[in-house]
């Protein structure tokens, strides 16, 4: 948070800021503002077994759901400190590989503000079969709701930046596709569990456990695995070997959509979770998740092969792999303990493509001019 406030380049204003940074900063405030409350409560715990106190002891005068409140208060903001910067990713590597500016770029940053600030307005939708029948029900149900207006300008935007592009579909182009596609079904199953008359439902059923896993795993995976495909370059100074890349893609997304569309419909004909004895009525959807998840552990031998073994003999990597325009890419490969010699001075947003003018002037020679739909040299 420091470096962003203070250590910005000149000409690096806030609208400037790319896209990523954005979400790792806005991850960060949200961290810092949620996950004291789990620590407290930690030390609280700790009080009450060492020296008798009755935070929570009911008995004494304590409240058990106060502990489930300080929990969540850091448990839910928790999944969108993991997903701040997942949506970041998806937005910077949309926005380089269809060779356009972002769509609606102060709208996308508005709508990760929002999405951090309600975040932190939604635990209590954990309590709903907790006993506490709180008369806070209704706000958390609402506000959980309205996560899903930021959220649906997300996707707006990532949907408005690739229209009518060219599409250079790379390994980590796929994973932002698979990430789309997994979060609209992890988004529309949330509505269910958002509202308390499907939640009474639904809840501790493995249609939840499904639920989550498609908007954490589906979703914030898939982006960690996009940002991590396109900045390897950058990291190392190897490429990764691009086929091994496209059958890692294939076998996480057809792995993960077996496995947990599985687990949806056992949960919707009644499983509940932490079981470990599997009922017979849902004995066949466990089957095919498990047939499933065998090609999810495929695809992390395949991803872990391509890593190891690019790291070690793989193709040297140019200093800007994907003709990106942000300051990253504008270092030598591999990158020196000093960025620049000459602090750069920023003169647009790093998503001006096709501009007629660099975006970044700088004592190196670094000036970024690409052509609205061309693909890098080394890489056509």
């Amino acid at each position: 948070v420091t470096t962003v406030f203070v250590l910005r380049t000149k000409g690096m204003t806030w609208g400037r800021l790319p896209i990523f940074v954005w979400g790792v900063v806005l991850s960060v405030v949200l961290g810092l503002t949620a996950f004291p409350s789990f620590l407290i409560a930690l030390i609280m715990v700790l009080t009450d077994r060492v020296f008798q106190t009755s935070f929570f002891i009911a008995s004494n005068g304590g409240s058990n759901w106060l502990y489930e409140h300080l929990f969540w208060f850091m448990g839910h903001p928790e999944v969108y400190v993991i997903a701040l910067p997942s949506m970041a990713i998806a937005a910077e590597v949309s926005a380089v590989f269809s060779r356009k500016t972002i769509f609606g770029h102060r709208m996308l940053v508005g709508s990760l503000i929002t999405i951090c600030i309600l975040s932190l307005l939604v635990w209590g939708h954990h309590l709903y079969t907790s006993g506490s029948a709180t008369a806070l029900d209704g706000p958390y149900m609402l506000d959980t709701e309205l996560i899903s207006i930021p959220t649906g300008f997300f996707f707006l935007a990532l949907i408005g930046t690739l229209w009518r592009g060219k599409v250079w579909v790379t390994v980590p182009m796929l994973f932002v596709g698979g990430m789309l596609v997994n979060f609209v079904i992890g988004g529309i199953t949330g509505i269910y569990l958002a509202d308390l008359p499907t939640n009474e439902i639904l809840h501790g059923g493995m249609f939840v456990t499904a639920h989550f896993h498609f908007t954490l795993v589906g979703s914030m995976v898939f982006g960690f695995f996009a940002g991590f495909y396109y900045w390897f370059p950058k990291m190392v100074g190897r490429r990764l070997n691009p086929t091994l890349g496209v059958l890692h893609f294939w076998l996480f997304e057809i792995g993960f959509l077996g496995t947990f569309l599985a687990l949806f419909y056992a949960g919707l004909q009644g499983e509940p979770r932490w079981s470990a004895d599997v009922a017979p009525p849902f004995a066949t959807a466990n089957l095919i998740a498990s047939l499933f998840a065998i090609l999810l552990a495929l695809s992390v031998f395949v991803a872990a092969y391509n890593i190891i073994g690019s790291w070690r003999s793989g193709e040297v990597a140019s200093a800007d792999e994907w003709g990106a325009k942000t300051l990253e890419w504008a270092v030598p490969t591999p990158v020196p303990l000093e960025n620049f010699e000459h602090l750069p001075e920023i003169k647009g947003t790093p998503y001006e493509y096709g501009a007629t003018l660099p975006q970044v002037e700088s004592g190196v020679g670094v000036g970024v001019e690409t052509s609205l739909h061309s693909q890098p040299e080394s890489q056509a």
